[in-house]
């Protein structure tokens, strides 16, 4: 009797409110082709006694000349579970992640700044206002998400606000070419003063830069710093870089690391970045990576070392990228070069704008600057 519909009924049952209660998406489970029932048999018996009644039971068993009837389809069989052949649960959030995480990877580069948010804010959202019913979602929605933010966070930033909306707002409008439902709820949401103002980092003085280099440093990390200081790359982009990447052939006398095919931040951050004159690296190696710095380990080995000499909590890693900007900028580097060194892109139109630079150009324009905290 493990066919019986009640208990097929309660397993499925007690699936899919495991499954709503985990937040996860609910089984679908096959329902039997011959269920067993106490209704259908009560039917059945009922079927069989009619035609007995009337004189007509060799209907149901046939003859030489005609086919039996079919019997079971005379038995409606309304005690049965119907087979489930979709989701039983109204349409909710949580149901649509899968899709979701398609486009992403369609659109947008696996591990991308972009593609991380996008995929992150969703489900921030189901974290803290529960996984609601696509239908039930209304503006109101994205202060009460912000507030909830606000409450876990109460230095949660404006930027991180502004991202996570973003995320959810470009969620709902995949829903909407999806033709299930009519309207982003989050379309046109400001937050108003919500969050904490952004704390921007400083740039280094010169006199700073000085004592940076003078500091008894191990030689990865003078070599990592040394690339920071000239290059202006992101920490990770640094850290994370390999001898593939090293090219000291293709230009007499210009050495550059090749971050055209690298997991960046933007698509604008895809570049060849020439190396000034001034930064000495070791002997070439074939393969492998510069850093054996952890992934994010080098923010830990670097900022408490710059906190201690400075006490301020704004010198950090990334300032020497704000730095060199700053550099190039006094020291009469072209906006051109300048946005392009760093991977700074001028919104959607960078790659295009900057597709003719060649590394020649670029590495012309950053060997005009000096660097002499670099000398031991």
């Amino acid at each position: 009797k493990y066919k019986a519909s009640s208990v097929h009924s309660f397993w499925c049952d007690l699936f899919i409110l495991a499954a709503d209660k985990q937040k996860l998406k609910p089984p679908t489970l096959t329902t039997p082709d011959r269920m067993w029932s106490k209704a259908y048999e009560d039917a059945k018996e009922e079927v069989v006694n009619f035609f007995k009644t009337i004189g007509a039971e060799d209907l149901l068993f046939g003859d030489d000349e005609e086919e039996p009837i079919d019997l079971e389809s005379l038995v409606l069989k309304s005690a049965d579970r119907p087979r489930v052949k979709d989701d039983p649960l109204p349409k909710q959030i949580t149901t649509y992640f899968d899709s979701w995480d398609k486009v992403l990877a369609r659109d947008y580069e696996q591990g991308s700044s972009a593609y991380r948010k996008l995929r992150k804010g969703i489900r921030r959202f189901v974290e803290l206002l529960g996984d609601l019913k696509i239908e039930e979602v209304e503006p109101f929605h994205a202060f009460s998400f912000a507030d909830r933010q606000i409450e876990e966070n109460p230095t949660v930033s404006k930027t991180v606000l502004k991202d996570n909306n973003w995320a959810v707002s470009k969620f709902f409008s995949h829903l909407v070419e999806k033709g299930l439902i009519k309207v982003n709820p989050f379309v046109g949401i400001r937050l108003g003063k919500r969050g904490v103002g952004t704390r921007h980092y400083e740039d280094f003085t010169r006199e700073q830069l000085f004592d940076v280099f003078a500091h008894d440093w191990s030689e990865e990390d003078r070599l990592f710093l040394s690339i920071l200081v000239t290059t202006g790359m992101r920490s990770w982009e640094a850290a994370g870089l390999t001898w593939e990447q090293y090219n000291d052939t293709e230009y007499q006398g210009i050495r550059y690391f090749d971050l055209t095919k690298a997991k960046v931040k933007t698509e604008g951050s895809k570049r060849k970045v020439p190396l000034h004159p001034a930064l000495i690296l070791p002997p070439k190696q074939t393969e492998g990576r510069l850093f054996s710095y952890a992934k994010g380990h080098e923010n830990d080995v670097i900022n408490p070392v710059l906190f201690k000499m400075f006490g301020n909590d704004r010198l950090k890693i990334h300032s020497f990228r704000r730095t060199l900007k700053r550099k190039m900028r006094d020291e009469g580097v072209s906006m051109d070069i300048n946005h392009h060194y760093i991977g700074h892109g001028l919104g959607d139109s960078s790659p295009k704008a900057y597709l003719g630079m060649s590394v020649l150009a670029v590495y012309e324009g950053i060997s005009k600057m000096s660097h002499p905290y670099l000398k031991r």
